[in-house]
């Protein structure tokens, strides 16, 4: 099967256990495309650690899934190996730098499937410039606004207050959008994955700015410099692509080339429509949203 995200084209080849993405992953149906492959993800019945290879990166409960998951990534000197478990339920990914595709052990749990999925994407578009971003977007006035931030810091809950209480605004996804660089214009996409709400929408859409958020007792909102700007944007990256030191390299340039041609702005929140309303001002209506 074919899929188009963000306008990057990729092939899922020799599916196991009777996985049907687009069946049994919500929402990958509505990304499936005819055109040029651009990427490939392989699936096989396993996939042995390189003997080379040293981890570099071990995670517990993987927000993409919660309870009892964990991520180890293990890096060697053409590539790097993933693994990712859920109670007993294993699935390992290798790639090797530069290549057109990722090599994926498939298994009959769709919560692992559609995480490592995610991982398998990210590690063939990231060469084009686009990446998968933690965070919540909105759509207003045919602009995007990406909110920013660690998990629980309200995010989704930014979101919701903009779509509740300001008209002509629409959640485009909930978890992980996906971002490209376009010459100097940044745009970005729906995805698949879209963390508890399912919202799947093969559009893109120009971004109007970034917003990281940080929990207040009274509402703010700055404008950040490059350099905060930089350290604002990279912790949203994947983590597992941040450290491994060949893929942060490729993280690390876009993310500069979204800094320099992007507004991205720190807002102190608190939950409640005033404060969605206050950032709708400051960005639309006191001239302080352009770049």
């Amino acid at each position: 099967m074919t899929y188009s995200i963000a306008d990057y084209i990729f092939e899922t080849i020799g599916l196991q256990d009777g996985i049907d993405f687009a069946g049994n992953l919500s929402g990958m149906s509505k990304f499936e495309f005819s055109g040029k492959t651009q990427g490939y993800i392989v699936f096989t019945e396993k996939i042995d650690i390189p003997s080379n290879s040293s981890p570099v990166m071990y995670i517990e409960d993987t927000s993409s899934l919660k309870s009892n998951t964990a991520t180890t990534l293990y890096s060697f000197p053409q590539g790097c190996f993933i693994k990712v478990k859920r109670e007993e339920i294993t699935a390992d990914l290798i790639y090797y730098y530069g290549s057109n595709r990722v090599i994926v052990s498939s298994c009959n749990c769709s919560a692992v499937m559609r995480f490592i999925l995610w991982v398998a994407y990210a590690l063939l578009a990231c060469r084009e410039g686009i990446l998968a971003i933690h965070s919540s977007a909105i759509v207003y006035k045919g602009e995007a606004i990406l909110f920013l931030g660690e998990s629980g810091t309200g995010k989704s809950t930014q979101s919701k207050l903009w779509c509740k209480n300001i008209d002509e605004c629409k959640l485009l996804n909930d978890d992980g959008p996906i971002v490209r660089i376009c010459d100097d214009q940044i745009f970005v996409y729906g995805s698949p994955w879209s963390g508890k709400t399912p919202r799947y929408i093969p559009r893109r859409f120009p971004i109007k700015a970034f917003v990281r958020i940080q929990r207040a007792e009274k509402y703010n909102v700055e404008k950040l410099n490059p350099i905060a700007a930089f350290s604002s944007l990279y912790p949203s990256m994947p983590t597992f692509m941040a450290s491994d030191n060949v893929l942060r390299e490729y993280i690390i340039a876009s993310v500069s080339q979204i800094v320099q041609f992007s507004d991205i702005y720190l807002l102190s929140a608190i939950k409640n429509a005033e404060c969605a309303n206050f950032l709708k001002y400051y960005l639309y209506e006191a001239g302080q949203g352009n770049h």
